[in-house]
């Protein structure tokens, strides 16, 4: 039987998503794809950009002793890492990632149409905290007390956006000066970890993305569970 998003159920909440060239692969295409599975509807935008063009992604990776001030250790050995003695490249790999589509007009955003916001990381948000129109939305979302998600080079668009004064959040350790100096609490993780205070979750790297979206989605009211069918075991 063939199936097709015609006989889906009606869409659910609308979530917007900030992307521009070099956002992070993995943040960007698992989201969308992770919430469009629960029928939520992302809007994925940048600047300058109309529906059906694209932006670039890129792929960053453990490659070399990337832990940042991980707290957890076996999580690091786990990667052939070591958190206490640092070796080879002081910074991860960078490698070009998928091409991102977007579904919506920058000029005919409203935040005012969306459950919530989503900022991924990776390269994008150097050049996106810098747009004055998207510090604006994230302001509305603040103001109006919706979830907003950000994970990874994602924080840099809320500290410029002067929406982290006293709020607790976490992000890629190098973003912690930034944050702080708007007056954020940095809470270091295990790159596993989400932060949440209030409306705000965070995340510090790719690897915490599942734990993120949850959190994204139940703030939003949309749980999910599984039950095991009867008799059905694992192997």
């Amino acid at each position: 039987m063939v199936y097709s998003d015609a006989k889906l159920a009606p869409a659910g909440p609308k979530v917007l998503m900030l992307v521009g060239d070099w956002v992070e692969d993995y943040e960007a295409m698992v989201s969308i794809q992770a919430l469009e599975m629960l029928n939520i509807v992302v809007d994925v935008v940048s600047p300058g950009k109309d529906r059906g063009q694209m932006v670039m992604s890129c792929i960053h990776d453990f490659d070399r002793s990337h832990i940042d001030g991980a707290q957890d250790v076996v999580f690091a050995n786990s990667l052939g890492l070591s958190g206490g003695n640092p070796v080879g490249f002081q910074a991860v790999s960078e490698r070009p990632g998928h091409a991102v589509l977007i579904t919506r007009n920058f000029d005919n955003v409203d935040p005012a149409d969306y459950s919530g916001l989503i900022v991924p990381g990776g390269r994008s948000p150097e050049s996106l905290q810098l747009n004055e129109t998207i510090l604006d939305w994230v302001r509305r979302f603040f103001d109006e007390d919706k979830p907003v998600a950000s994970i990874c080079h994602g924080i840099q668009i809320l500290a410029a956006a002067g929406v982290l004064d006293g709020r607790t959040c976490t992000g890629h350790p190098c973003c912690r000066p930034q944050a702080q100096s708007v007056g954020a609490i940095w809470e270091p993780t295990n790159l596993m970890d989400t932060v949440i205070d209030g409306n705000l979750i965070t995340a510090a790297e790719w690897t915490a993305t599942p734990g993120m979206l949850r959190n994204l989605a139940a703030a939003m009211g949309i749980t999910s569970s599984y039950v095991q069918p009867a008799g059905l075991g694992r192997v």
